[in-house]
């Protein structure tokens, strides 16, 4: 293993040097890791028979660890980490916010915020390099808050607070990241933009609970016609429930404090999954079609064929007919094959005593005292699975079953978002934003890397002592490459580009 880490970048996800070791173990597709003493010993598998069996078949529990490493993000137990009854609890009281239907009537919501994000691609165009991070994070922060909180941010002219105390934790969290891990200030930090977090979140549920309250008992209020945000949806059920079991849920008393706490906590979960995973996903999406102009041009005449040949009419049309979406197939298919290449997490669940787990050998694998990680990188690359798995093909998405690049759906072999009753519930989310950003900006501009002219303005930028400690990076104008892939994914939640994704943007020619 040290032998792999000597080879990567200090930035690099550590998933990467464990996807390394996995082809050293294809025979199994499956291999324990010791950790020892950071860590306890954790079951790595990769094969999708196997991922099935820990995902879906055994279902196995979310590690109690994970309750303390994510809690400066989450603020404490939520769906992500929870298990039993509690998970279920709370997984159903979301389920109908964030369902197909739901996310469905959400769609102007999202274009609203996508439309902004083409305002400043234009802005941008022909204007030197730039790290495509810094944009694409205040997207998807801005637009997963409207969704959830009912929160008009305006987070992409002007970073809202919320946003800032978010990105300020994660800056100062890692699980890898010794340069992180060892700053004690990083607890002070971590605590204080917390707070601020759980104050602006806290507010905003007891200011929704009250006016749903309040326009219940006042008749002559007129109602909105706009769709219920995702927090609004389970208060509205809460409330329900509550009535039912004969508590008072009068507009004179506030809300349960447990419920806002724990709410508090779901809401900042749906933050970080819904703000990390889409922002490095569209960077990827963007960076593959850059790589691959047939591709680019398969999905541009796609959008040219359903809105027709003036990129600007998309907005409109969207609006009119939301289910125009549906129809983008071959863009949903430049998404998925983004997320195989680039899955943005990996899944990790408890071992438990009595369950075993068979190997490609068929040999059975207890998961007792052992943690067990379903390496999505790997399972995604597997290729036993997937025919040319080095390769960026979204044809294969729209394959049958006769052809050699189709791969089953119920097969398991595609879980960026997991698969099994603890599948992610925000894929229609995620589905939905990506499509919809895709079809107004793929047709208007042409973003492309430009790490070359990166590095080398860096390095004009260093000092002396910034880099003596640079002594692993190349020659100036040479970045670090991973498995030849310069947009290595790095450390930071989400798996983002190296260097945030450097790059110019111009306007398309017409």
């Amino acid at each position: 293993m040290k032998q792999h880490l000597d080879s990567m970048p200090p930035d690099a996800s550590a998933l990467l040097v464990v996807k390394k070791l996995c082809e050293e173990h294809s025979e199994t597709e499956a291999f324990v890791l010791d950790l020892w003493p950071a860590d306890r010993a954790t079951l790595v598998v990769f094969g999708a028979e196997s991922s099935m069996e820990v995902s879906n078949k055994f279902n196995l529990p979310k590690p109690k660890k994970q309750v303390h490493m994510f809690r400066p993000l989450t603020g404490g137990e939520s769906v992500l980490t929870m298990n039993g009854d509690e998970w279920k609890k709370w997984r159903a009281l979301f389920n109908p916010g964030f369902s197909a239907s739901h996310m469905a009537r959400l769609i102007p919501t999202v274009i609203q915020s996508a439309e902004t994000f083409c305002d400043i691609l234009r802005q941008k165009a022909g204007k030197g390099v730039f790290r495509l991070d810094s944009l694409t994070t205040r997207l998807t922060m801005e637009i997963i808050t409207k969704v959830t909180l009912d929160m008009n941010t305006d987070n992409q002219y002007s970073e809202h607070p919320l946003s800032h105390a978010f990105n300020t934790i994660l800056n100062w969290n890692s699980f890898w990241n010794i340069s992180i891990l060892l700053k004690p200030v990083k607890f002070v930090v971590q605590k204080y933009y917390g707070r601020i977090l759980e104050s602006i979140i806290s507010t905003n549920l007891e200011t929704h609970y009250q006016e749903m309250l309040q326009e219940e008992v006042d008749s002559k209020k007129a109602k909105t016609d706009r769709p219920l945000s995702i927090m609004a949806m389970a208060l509205r059920d809460y409330i329900e429930g509550e009535r039912q079991k004969g508590i008072d849920t009068s507009s004179s008393m506030p809300l349960d404090p447990g419920f806002a706490k724990i709410s508090a906590n779901q809401i900042r979960t749906f933050l970080m999954a819904g703000n990390d995973s889409s922002s490095a996903t569209l960077i990827y999406i963007y960076h593959l079609l850059s790589q691959h102009p047939r591709s680019l041009l398969s999905l541009r005449e796609e959008h040219d064929a359903l809105f027709g040949p003036d990129p600007d009419d998309a907005s409109r049309a969207l609006k009119q007919n939301p289910a125009l979406l549906n129809q983008c197939r071959y863009t949903l298919a430049v998404v998925k094959e983004t997320l195989r290449l680039f899955p943005p997490a990996s899944t990790q669940r408890a071992g438990q005593p009595g369950v075993f787990i068979k190997d490609l050998k068929g040999n059975f694998c207890s998961t007792e005292n052992l943690d067990v990680t379903i390496l999505h990188h790997a399972v995604h690359m597997n290729p036993r699975i997937w025919k040319r798995p080095d390769e960026f093909l979204p044809e294969r998405w729209l394959t049958d079953s006769e052809h050699e690049l189709h791969v089953p759906a119920n097969s398991g072999a595609f879980r960026p978002f997991e698969q099994g009753p603890r599948n992610c519930i925000g894929q229609s989310l995620v589905n939905n934003e990506l499509r919809i950003i895709l079809v107004l900006t793929a047709r208007s501009f042409d973003i492309i890397p430009a790490y070359k002219e990166w590095d080398t303005m860096r390095r004009g930028r260093d000092t002396l002592v910034k880099r003596l400690f640079q002594w692993r990076r190349p020659k100036e104008g040479i970045p670090n490459t991973i498995f030849g892939e310069t947009a290595y994914p790095t450390a930071r939640s989400g798996g983002y580009a190296a260097d945030g994704y450097p790059c110019r943007v111009s306007l398309r020619k017409s």
